[in-house]
């Protein structure tokens, strides 16, 4: 992929930068929103992804997502944060921002991040033209299989992405939402993966993964996935075959936190979409995202 990453902090551009080259991508830097808003105005279909610093002199990273977003660039945007800017990184998903990076970072959960981006790359509809009379409901039911993502997420996309471009609104956002929540569905629904193990040890953590989508206690266990499309709205629903979990234990994700969850997935889901809800039992997932 063609990246963008800015930051006023030289020593992480350059570490950032090193890594994504080292992992086979093309990148570019800028040392603040300015400049990087001069090289996306001027190169924007040449970018597939921009890392952004949240604070930073001359133009913040909220400033340059507006800007993205005025201009109805469909470019992820991923913000680059510390614990003490809680309510711009909430702002900043509100503005459509992809995902987020908390400084420290650690480089190995970056590639799984990467390695979504473009599995849900999809390429631009026709539809768009049109997009004002569609409507769709889509159904899936899929084996408790991570790889499947790669297939389904850009599918449904592909469905709903002229809607968002009709209205202005991210695709890529939702759809990391979607990829989100199906794969919490799999990994801590019908793999029932104690989210502890991730704490201690990453590398067990997806090992019992593997193990399990094979295992016949587990395997036989499905997702099933619902999308009703049309131009007011788009609806998901995701039910795994799981225990469920009691969503009255969930913590809040508002600008009360204090640190940034480790856990990603409900807090991408909750902070991007417009409504969330879940089923008594807490295994299925309802989310809409409105257009205005």
């Amino acid at each position: 992929m063609h990246i963008l990453v800015i930051d006023d902090n030289a020593q992480i551009r350059k570490m950032l930068s090193s890594y994504l080259i080292k992992n086979g991508h093309t990148v570019e830097t800028a040392n603040d929103g300015k400049q990087g808003w001069h090289l996306i105005k001027n190169m924007s279909s040449e970018y597939d992804l921009v890392f952004t610093d949240i604070k930073m002199p001359v133009m913040n990273g909220l400033e340059l997502l507006e800007k993205i977003r005025e201009k109805d660039l469909d470019i992820p945007v991923i913000i680059m944060t510390g614990y003490a800017v809680i309510e711009l990184t909430l702002k900043a998903f509100k503005l459509g921002a992809y995902d987020f990076l908390t400084k420290p970072f650690e480089f190995k959960p970056l590639l799984a991040t990467l390695d979504k981006i473009e599995s849900i790359k999809a390429t631009k509809q026709e539809l768009v033209n049109i997009a004002e009379f569609y409507s769709a409901t889509l159904s899936f039911t899929i084996p408790s299989r991570i790889k499947l993502l790669k297939s389904l997420i850009p599918t449904i996309q592909s469905h709903f992405k002229p809607l968002c471009e009709l209205h202005r609104t991210d695709s890529h956002a939702i759809a990391s939402c979607l990829f989100e929540a199906v794969k919490n569905a799999i990994v801590y629904g019908n793999l029932e993966m104690d989210p502890g193990l991730k704490e201690q040890s990453i590398d067990r953590f997806n090992d019992t993964i593997i193990e399990r989508e094979t295992d016949p206690r587990y395997s036989h266990k499905k997702v099933h996935l619902k999308a009703e499309l049309n131009s007011d709205q788009l609806k998901f629903e995701v039910e795994d075959q799981g225990p469920g979990f009691d969503t009255s234990q969930l913590p809040r994700y508002d600008d009360s936190m204090k640190t940034l969850p480790s856990e990603r997935g409900i807090f991408l889901v909750m902070s991007s979409m417009d409504e969330v809800t879940w089923n008594e039992t807490g295994n299925r997932i309802t989310m809409i995202k409105r257009f205005r």
